[in-house]
């Protein structure tokens, strides 16, 4: 189930009157969710803390308002996650951030046609979905579009934040040396770590993938996730935008940025869809991607993604 993972409670009450409250008082009820399956489940809507204690949306806003670096993960098809988010990037506007916004969706390659789009405010619909090369890599531009919407009018700085994928790849298949600055990242992941990471991809790519390949996949995760840590670093106000995987506090970018000298400190929320195969808040943390607080939603599907994935291998092996 975590590797499913990996692949709202009512209206916020503030007790204090906290800088920004005025301007945030009108939307501190998060967006509805819209996801229909397991919309029943005891725990959709539900955010949880550090402790397991039950938040509020607002109570959430407020723990994460100090936080310099805030990890904000997702499943990537899912609108309500994106939508979600967006509504906190808003939340924390107002209360006095001005964060940059890191994405995973956009690796360095892409830095230069961002920083273009970034500073004429260019089209939302049409010309940064293109820059983005948006539909070779990525669930549909709407889902997303919310982030990006927010960014423009919040005038907030938005930046690429994963490794180029050819050179993702090279790394996966062997090709390509590690360099020095992956090289030590890998060393000074403890085997134990190491060995949970590794069974984590075996597990989100359905036990379909031969043994030998997982070594490269780890090398190229590691990767993808020191490029964010990296992207994050020296900021003193940023918010990551990434797959629930690469927030997971334990063995993605926050335990990179952990590594770094002066690392500043990071909050991470998981954004999680509900599943049958749990119904408390205790066993969902259990499968969960580790992180501060998650923030549980109904499923966009209940289709088994392992399904999809057999079913594009075999056409693969097709004669």
């Amino acid at each position: 189930m975590r590797a499913a993972l990996l692949l709202l409670s009512t209206a916020a009450l503030f007790t204090v009157s906290p800088p920004g409250a005025e301007a945030r008082d009108a939307t501190t009820t998060p967006p509805p969710l819209e996801a229909e399956f397991l919309a029943d489940h005891p725990l959709a809507g539900v955010i949880v803390g550090p402790d397991g204690a039950r938040l509020s949306a607002g109570a959430l806003v407020e723990q994460l308002v100090d936080a310099p670096l805030i990890l904000l993960g997702e499943q990537h098809d899912h609108p309500d996650h994106h939508r979600l988010r967006a509504w906190l990037i808003e939340q924390l506007v107002a209360s006095g951030r001005s964060p940059a916004l890191v994405f995973e969706h956009v690796h360095t390659g892409l830095a230069d046609a961002l920083a273009d789009c970034v500073s004429s405010r260019c089209d939302l619909d049409e010309a940064l979905p293109h820059a983005l090369e948006w539909e070779a890599r990525w669930p549909n531009w709407s889902m997303f579009r919310p982030l990006f919407e927010a960014a423009w009018r919040l005038d907030l700085d938005v930046e690429a934040g994963n490794a180029p994928p050819d050179r993702v790849r090279a790394l996966a298949r062997g090709e390509r040396v590690p360099g020095e600055a992956l090289a030590e990242t890998l060393d000074a992941r403890p085997d134990a770590r190491r060995a949970e990471l590794r069974s984590l991809l075996a597990r989100s790519h359905c036990d379909l993938l031969p043994d030998e390949a997982l070594d490269g996949m780890l090398v190229a995760q590691t990767a993808r996730d020191l490029a964010m840590a990296d992207a994050m670093h020296g900021h003193d106000d940023a918010i990551l935008l990434a797959g629930n995987g690469h927030v997971d506090s334990r063995l993605g970018v926050p335990w990179i940025l952990g590594l770094k000298p002066d690392a500043a400190q990071t909050r991470a929320v998981v954004f999680a869809p509900v599943s049958r195969e749990y119904r408390t808040v205790e066993a969902a943390r259990a499968v969960a991607p580790a992180a501060d607080y998650i923030w549980f939603t109904p499923r966009v599907s209940m289709d088994d993604p392992c399904d999809r994935m057999r079913e594009a291998m075999d056409r693969a092996t097709e004669p």
